[in-house]
C-alpha cells in the first residue's frame, strides 16, 4: 500500500471521527436531507449511520441485522482479504488460524451485516483490524448499503416521532 493511500485513509478517518461528534450535536434529519441533496462528504454520511443516532429507538435492531454473519460455505477455499486493508497478501496458514466473515465497515460503527459489507479475514488480521476506521478503504467511495441503511434509520426515527404525537 502506498503512502498516498495511507495518508488519504488517515485524513478521511479523522474527518469521520470529527463528523461523528458533530453529528451528535446536529439535527439528524437535517443532516440526512444534506445527504439526500448530495451535500455531505463520505465521512459525514457514514457518521449518520452510527448506532448512537438510533439505538434507543424501538426496533433499532432492524437497521443492521445480527451482529455476526451466519455460517456459510466451508472456508477452506476462501483467502484472507487483508490486501483490501493493508495492501499485502496474507501469509497466515488458514488451516491453522482459521478464517471468518467480518464487517468491512465495522458493525459497532453502523456497518450492517449484509453481503456487500462482508469480508473474510484470518483470525490474526480480524483481531488486528478491530473497529478502527483508519483501515476502512475510503478510496472505494460510498458503500452500496449506505443509502438503504440511512433510509431505514430515517423511517425508524419518523415512526418513533409519530408515536409520540
Amino acid at each position: 500500500m502506498n503512502d498516498i493511500i495511507i495518508s488519504a485513509r488517515i485524513e478521511v478517518a479523522s474527518a469521520y471521527i470529527q463528523a461523528y461528534y458533530a453529528s451528535l450535536q446536529s439535527a439528524w434529519d437535517e443532516m440526512y436531507q444534506l445527504y439526500l441533496d448530495d451535500e455531505l462528504k463520505l465521512a459525514a454520511s457514514l457518521a449518520l449511520a452510527h448506532p448512537d443516532h438510533y439505538k434507543e429507538l424501538p426496533n433499532s435492531n432492524q437497521i443492521r441485522g445480527q451482529r455476526s454473519f451466519s455460517k456459510d460455505t466451508a472456508h477452506d477455499s476462501i483467502n484472507c482479504s487483508c490486501k483490501t486493508i493493508w495492501g499485502y497478501k496474507c501469509s497466515v496458514n488458514i488451516a491453522l488460524w482459521g478464517i471468518s466473515a467480518d464487517h468491512l465497515f465495522p458493525f459497532s460503527l453502523g456497518g450492517p451485516t449484509i453481503g456487500s459489507n462482508k469480508m473474510y479475514l484470518c483470525a490474526m488480521h480480524n483481531q488486528l483490524k478491530g473497529n478502527d476506521v483508519h483501515f476502512y478503504p475510503w478510496e472505494q467511495g460510498e458503500p452500496i448499503w449506505l443509502q438503504d441503511t440511512l433510509f431505514k434509520i430515517h423511517q425508524l426515527r419518523r415512526s418513533s416521532v409519530s408515536r409520540l404525537l
